[in-house]
């Protein structure tokens, strides 16, 4: 066999399996933000894109020792705003809750802030 069709060959049987196949975008998976709290406070942040046309923005604050206290959170995406209130339970102290917003055009710029008395929360992640 010649070596040009070989190569081709070659390219094409790696390709039926997948090792050519095209890098997944960035808008198909979650990507993690940054994020600042009050001592003793803890948050995590993620978003990322849903269908149809969604953004799933995932919000978790760990209140380290205290329970049954009420936080309240918001998340910016442009210029909407969703804003909800839970209460912490459980052994781990914590809330997480999930926001949906509009998966606007280009990247999407997302904040939280998530506030209870003496205590606060805030971070930003952009979904490309």
């Amino acid at each position: 066999m010649k070596i040009p069709a070989l190569l081709a060959l070659t390219a094409v049987s790696l390709t039926a399996v997948g090792v050519l196949a095209a890098p997944a975008q960035a808008k198909d998976v979650d990507v993690k933000g940054t994020t600042g709290c009050t001592t003793g406070i803890k948050a995590k942040l993620k978003a990322g894109p849903r269908d149809p046309g969604k953004i799933k923005t995932n919000v978790q604050v760990d209140d380290v020792g205290k329970v049954r206290r009420v936080w309240t959170v918001t998340v910016t995406d442009g210029t909407q705003t969703v804003t909800r209130t839970a209460t912490t339970r459980g052994a781990s102290n914590s809330i997480n809750l999930d926001f949906f917003t509009t998966d606007n055009a280009g990247a999407d710029d997302v904040t939280f802030t998530a506030t209870r008395a003496g205590a606060s929360c805030s971070g930003s992640v952009t979904v490309p």
